[in-house]
């Protein structure tokens, strides 16, 4: 917060920029994802009129995880889509399959917001068990194999999701030893 007073009144746009997104980091941490998006909206603002479009990619994927993680689904993956974009026109790969990363989970969490057993949530989340997948399989040759465990964690918990106890505790089971490798909490 202090920071972002002193860069504020330096009319330093970027530094304010970027004390909003760890404050927000810091609210998300204690629970508060309202006051992140608050403080996460204001940094897009300030990325815009920066016309900053590496900054504003980075605050739209916060915004869009903040958001899917209330429940606000339309945004969440409205802002994620066009993070993506941004990442893709960048050229920033690793920032990408982060943004992958948390896109699929955006639409994970909206999908399990379907009643369970109903042909329209099986519809959304059968999906993303190639989508999962390929991130694995490109996280990995792109030398992030954290977050291809990670991706791979989420494969089989969306295996399990969609009524696949076995291969999903399988897969699990496999991803443990890695899971400790890489100081990820097991699903």
């Amino acid at each position: 917060v202090s920071a972002g007073e002193v860069y504020r009144s330096l009319g330093r746009h970027d530094g304010q920029c970027d004390a909003l997104v760890r404050l927000a980091s810091a609210l998300r941490a204690a629970g508060d994802q309202g006051s992140a998006i608050t403080a996460l909206e204001e940094a897009e603002a300030l990325a815009r009129q920066l016309n900053d479009e590496k900054r504003r990619a980075l605050v739209l994927r916060h915004i869009g995880v903040c958001c899917s993680l209330v429940g606000r689904h339309q945004h969440a993956l409205s802002c994620l889509c066009e993070a993506l974009e941004l990442h893709q026109r960048l050229g920033d790969e690793n920032e990408l399959m982060g943004t992958r990363l948390s896109l699929n989970n955006a639409h994970n969490r909206q999908a399990v917001e379907l009643p369970e057993g109903s042909p329209e949530r099986l519809g959304a989340l059968e999906p993303l068990l190639p989508a999962w997948a390929r991130l694995a399989e490109d996280a990995s040759h792109a030398g992030q194999r954290r977050l291809a465990v990670m991706a791979r964690g989420n494969h089989a918990i969306t295996l399990q999701q969609c009524g696949r106890p076995g291969p999903a505790l399988a897969e699990l089971g496999a991803l443990l030893p890695r899971y400790r490798e890489y100081g990820l909490k097991p699903n």
